[in-house]
């Protein structure tokens, strides 16, 4: 089975959208939907505190949708890609190939997804990537595909309904400027990455975040170096809301990020006891969506 797809124009924004996950993890299982036209992917951390879903669709990667010979029997199942430690090397294929461009700088090359059913266990079939090919009139080059089982994969109801979801929730915005400021306020008083960690709290009506450093002492969290303001939440809250986590995956989830990101911090409720255990993130561009755990003290 074989999906075509090209693309005319910039290659800019599908590799900035892939190098979102590169910067958390080298491996990605990329998911291509073509009933809504787009792709999908969610990564997470090694020790999977820190979650990233994010999607873009063909329109706004700059490319078309040519061809599907295995439309009719996979239906509405997306086809999964799974690119294992190969995401650097995928990244910098798109870039070559973008890089050809012509008078009006636009490139125009094709990707050739080869794929196959494949049995699950549990039930039920998947559509799996065997091979990616990328193709203009002067280069051809290709990367072979895994099966989605050597990636961890998260369904998306999973997601939405039971990671990216809390209760008696407050809400800010926080603005590319102030997630740089953070992370570059941050960076001149950090000193173990271990260790370096940012408190979220909620005092009255306004959001704060300050530096924290976990240690053995419970009493060192209390030491700051900075007290930043982000805003002011939706209303105040009810019961005290103050959350730890570790800087260097905060970082990692929004360098350099371009986009408004709505911070929401609520209970998470388990078996009727709720706690403040993460904080969600939500594009108010795009779907990206992004939950960061808690920080556990040593």
């Amino acid at each position: 089975m074989k999906l075509k797809l090209h693309l005319s124009g910039s290659a800019e924004p599908f590799v900035s959208y892939l190098k979102n996950y590169l910067k958390i993890r080298e491996s990605l299982l990329l998911e291509i939907d073509t009933t809504s036209r787009a792709f999908v992917a969610k990564t997470f951390t090694e020790d999977k505190s820190a979650i990233r879903f994010a999607s873009i669709t063909f329109d706004d990667a700059n490319i078309s949708f040519v061809s599907d010979d295995g439309e009719a029997e996979r239906g509405a199942a997306r086809i999964k890609a799974g690119i294992l430690i190969q995401l650097k090397k995928f990244i910098q294929i798109v870039e070559r190939f973008g890089s050809d461009v012509d008078a009006e700088g636009k490139a125009d090359f094709d990707i050739e997804v080869s794929y196959e059913p494949f049995a699950l266990k549990e039930g039920g079939t998947d559509f799996v990537s065997t091979q990616i090919q990328f193709s203009s009139k002067i280069l051809k080059m290709k990367i072979d595909g895994f099966r989605p089982t050597e990636i961890a994969y998260l369904p998306d109801d999973v997601f939405i309904n039971n990671i990216f979801n809390v209760s008696d929730a407050v809400r800010a915005e926080m603005t590319p400027a102030k997630i740089a400021d953070i992370i570059k306020i941050s960076d001149i008083i950090k000193m173990d990455a271990r260790r370096d960690a940012l408190s979220f709290y909620v005092e009255g009506k306004t959001l704060y975040v300050k530096d924290v450093n976990i240690s053995v002492k419970s009493s060192d969290n209390q030491k700051s170096d900075f007290v930043y303001t982000i805003g002011e939440v939706d209303h105040e809250p009810d019961y005290p809301i103050s959350l730890i986590v570790n800087r260097e995956k905060f970082v990692k989830m929004v360098d350099k990020s371009e986009e408004t990101f709505t911070v929401i911090l609520g209970k998470y409720t388990v078996n009727g006891s709720g706690a403040v255990d993460r904080i969600l993130l939500d594009s108010t561009s795009n779907p990206t969506k992004i939950v960061i755990g808690a920080m556990k003290e040593n």
